[in-house]
């Protein structure tokens, strides 16, 4: 894999703290208001570095300011070009390495929400009790999680089934899927569609979420990556979706957190 997405971009802008992480498969990125002095600066820091960190602050620090800021380490070269690697540092003490190399145009990989042809809301805790409730059947069934509407607008349908995978197409094929939709990396769903298409029928596990609903949704998703972000996100919060096809990446905003999740390929 890259080296650039074991880690987490951090861009002071103004006001703003944007924290941006993504892998072949999925992207969240958040936006903190902070109280900034000095210049704009950017730094791609070792994600296993923050979180031995983060693990070490207090829980209530609510009350006790955070001093962040970045510096250079060393020089080093990408693409025949020497640049500069700039470590994060808080209140003065270096707390993760930079990583040297390019972020991709995270921007260009996030869905528009104002461009959804279908959208749900929801509520977290009902959310993550249906997904935690079919997460045997769909380990047999190579992780996917069927998201639909098809009684109205006011239950959303999640779904095992092992039936009607897609066929195991060229990695050649899944290159343009990826490069469409996400343009990150492709190996992960070339292991993904494999295995889809090998499942054998196990049987059907429906769950009704009650949602608001708009448009027809009908997309599948790998269900370690919901139950991922279902546990970051809070405790009675809500869940914002939105979709625009299919094969396209859906879009999940919850406590100003953007979310982006790959779809998995099956036929309905």
């Amino acid at each position: 894999s890259s080296p650039v997405l074991t880690g987490v971009l951090f861009e002071k802008e103004d006001a703003n703290l944007k924290l941006t992480a993504a892998d072949g498969s999925r992207l969240h990125h958040a936006v903190l208001l902070v109280s900034a002095e000095g210049s704009d600066w950017k730094c791609l820091a070792d994600a296993k570095m923050l979180l031995k960190w983060a693990k070490g602050l207090p829980r209530q620090q609510a009350k006790d300011d955070i001093v962040m800021g970045t510096m250079v380490s060393h020089t080093k070269t990408y693409n025949s070009t020497p640049a500069p690697v700039y470590g994060l540092h808080v209140q003065g003490i270096g707390i993760a390495n930079g990583i040297a190399g390019s972020f991709p145009d995270y921007p260009k990989l996030i869905p528009s929400a104002a461009e959804a042809k279908s959208s749900f809301a929801v509520e977290r805790d009902i959310l993550k009790t249906v997904i935690d409730a079919v997460r045997a059947r769909a380990i047999e069934t190579s992780g996917i999680v069927r998201l639909e509407s098809r009684y109205g607008d006011a239950k959303l349908i999640v779904s095992v089934n092992g039936l009607g995978e897609t066929p195991n197409p060229s990695h050649k094929d899944i290159s343009k899927l990826m490069e469409s939709s996400f343009g990150l990396l492709y190996a992960d769903a070339e292991v993904q569609l494999k295995a889809e298409a090998e499942a054998k029928y196990v049987g059907l596990q429906e769950e009704l979420v009650p949602a608001t609903i708009q448009g027809t949704i009908q997309i599948a998703f790998n269900w370690q990556y919901l139950h991922d972000m279902l546990d970051v996100i809070g405790k009675g919060q809500s869940i914002h979706a939105a979709f625009t096809e299919k094969s396209s990446s859906g879009r999940f905003d919850a406590q100003g957190v953007v979310f982006v999740i790959m779809p998995m390929f099956v036929l309905w």
